[in-house]
């Protein structure tokens, strides 16, 4: 099942609402991994497959880069994952969906480097884009993928930008974020949340 043992595959839990949140309040540099979620409805905690990610002014950042992704286990795979990009920079982080271990999942990457939002899925450490389209990116923008069965959706501010059909890691049920190249250590998520659709 790879690197997160502790991550079941699922379908949806039943009913709607907050399966965790996050605000990421918290003391500087203390890691993501031993850091309470304010909502954490399946009880998992947060784990560090790759990167280190850390509590930095109250947000979430990572500072090592290339590839990095952080997770947690909601038992639901039909989901909305969203934050707050709280602070954009020249560097491709994203939202991560349905994360079986640091080879297999699906992002929505907010790419400042080339100005677009983009779906893409990593299946097997093979990367292939699904969708793309042009945004500039700002300072609080709420960022939102959104998967339901083989629909995968992209959104900022509530508003469609990218959309795509592939069944892809359909079923794995852990959601959270990715960080990438260029200047990855300055980007900052705030206010992370994963619904159940």
């Amino acid at each position: 099942m790879g690197l997160l043992t502790s991550l079941k595959r699922h379908r949806r839990l039943p009913g709607a609402g907050a399966l965790a949140r996050d605000h990421f309040t918290g003391i500087n540099l203390d890691r993501l991994a031993s850091h309470p979620l304010d909502v954490d409805q399946a009880g998992h905690g947060w784990v560090e497959v790759s990167g280190q990610w850390e509590i930095f002014g109250n947000q979430l950042r990572e500072t090592l880069g290339s590839s990095r992704v952080v997770a947690i286990d909601v038992e639901a795979s039909d989901v909305a994952v969203q934050a707050t990009l709280a602070v954009p920079n020249s560097a491709d982080p994203g939202l991560v969906g349905r994360l079986t271990d640091a080879n297999n999942y699906i992002v929505l990457v907010t790419n400042a480097v080339t100005g677009n939002l983009e779906i893409w899925k990593n299946v097997g450490g093979s990367f292939t884009q699904l969708d793309s389209a042009a945004h500039a990116f700002a300072a609080g923008e709420v960022i939102r993928l959104q998967m339901d069965g083989d629909s995968l959706q992209g959104y900022v501010d509530d508003v469609l930008l990218v959309e795509a059909t592939d069944a892809a890691h359909q079923t794995v049920s852990a959601h959270g974020f990715f960080n990438n190249a260029g200047g990855f250590g300055q980007v900052r998520w705030d206010d992370f949340q994963v619904t159940a659709l």
